[in-house]
């Protein structure tokens, strides 16, 4: 489910950055078409993937995922945000003994390194958080959960990236369709670039 919710934010990234994109031609492979992405579309588009169910995280235990992500930047080769995390039935193993946490709603600044490995077309996530400013509660109750945010620190996330649906259109008497891939996902300083693969095939209708 996750991985059709983040094929369909990619979607939505090519609706939404029409203005921003423009075709090239890589010395080595077939032409692509550049999706330039400034934050504020960036941002719209990952609140249709929210809320989202954070995969297993070692030394915690419970139903944990992300809620919100604001402030959204870019950086080369990272995304800095504030985001806010919610939590149910946590329990923090300490090693030697295990904190019954209960449900828990934290805060905090994060900074993600994006990298994306081009044959697998995998897109890997890995998440950087300091304990500076983090606000939590314990259900509902303000409390200091500033060691349990760096769990998250180090863990790099795979995220599958599948091929677009095909677009398909009847023209003239033969059925164009419009496949894509997308070729690489980059960050740099102030846009997130989305490169797409095209291919189209044409297919005489029957009469």
């Amino acid at each position: 489910m996750q991985k059709k919710r983040f094929n369909s934010t990619i979607a939505i990234f090519a609706v939404l950055a029409l203005g921003y994109f423009r075709p090239l031609c890589l010395a080595a492979g077939p032409p692509v078409v550049t999706l330039s992405v400034p934050p504020a579309v960036a941002a719209r588009a990952f609140k249709k993937l929210l809320p989202l169910q954070l995969p297993p995280i070692k030394g915690l235990d419970g139903k944990i995922r992300l809620e919100s992500i604001r402030r959204l930047q870019f950086k080369n080769h990272q995304a800095a945000f504030i985001t806010t995390v919610s939590g149910r039935h946590v329990r923090y193993d300490m090693g030697a003994i295990q904190v019954d946490v209960g449900t828990v709603h934290l805060s905090f600044h994060s900074l993600v390194t994006i990298r994306f490995d081009r044959a697998r077309s995998i897109l890997y996530v890995k998440p950087h958080v300091t304990r500076r400013n983090v606000q939590s509660t314990v259900r509902g109750v303000a409390a200091d959960l500033s060691q349990l945010v760096t769990l998250f620190n180090g863990v790099e996330y795979p995220i599958a990236i599948h091929p677009l649906r095909p677009l398909l259109a009847d023209i003239a008497g033969s059925r164009i369709s419009l496949k894509a891939k997308i070729a690489d996902i980059r960050v740099r300083r102030d846009r997130l670039f989305i490169d797409i693969a095209p291919q189209f095939e044409k297919e005489a209708l029957k009469r």
